[in-house]
Order: C-alpha cells, then sequence, then structure tokens
C-alpha cells in the first residue's frame, strides 16, 4: 500500500508506504523502480511494519520521510540513503 507520493517534474516521482520499499519512476509512470532503502522502523517491528505517511523530494536530490512514530528522516541523494533527522539540529 503507497500513502505518500512526490514528483519534482513531470517525469520523476517517487512514493512510499508499508515496508522498507521506494518507488520511484523517470518516466513519468510507464515504469517504477523498486529500491529497498527507507529506514527500519524504531522498536521492534517487523519491517513489514514500516508505515511512511509523508514523502517530499526536491530536485537537487533533497527529500524527507516521515513515519508513523513522527520519526523524520532526511536523504540527499533522490532516496538512495536515509538519515534520521531532527528538527532540533537545524541552526
Amino acid at each position: 500500500m503507497l500513502l505518500a507520493i512526490s514528483s519534482w517534474d513531470k517525469d520523476h516521482a517517487c512514493a512510499a508506504g508499508f515496508s522498507t520499499v521506494l518507488l520511484c519512476t523517470a518516466d513519468g509512470g510507464s515504469s517504477w523502480q523498486e529500491i529497498r532503502s527507507l529506514p527500519l522502523s524504531h522498536g521492534e517491528r517487523d519491517f513489514a511494519d514500516n508505515l511512511f505517511q509523508e514523502l517530499v523530494l526536491l530536485s537537487d536530490g533533497t527529500g524527507y520521510v516521515l513515519d508513523d512514530l513522527n520519526y523524520l528522516y532526511k536523504t540527499h541523494d533522490f532516496g538512495q540513503h536515509w538519515q534520521e533527522f531532527s528538527l532540533a539540529d537545524v541552526p
């Protein structure tokens, strides 16, 4: 199930939902690539119990994803790698 989608132009978009899978397209949705890159949930939940509610990806590769436990993660490479992000770290 996909709950969040973000596009940064007419050809590129990614979608997230349950599990650690990020689905991305570079051809306007004609085909999708599965990337198992989303972070595992905190606590003792199985990867399939991950639930990502919000996703924002920008054309420079920066992006954010928010899980159902309100943990925020940031990427600098279009979702290939994610790091936990805290708003307390923002100057």
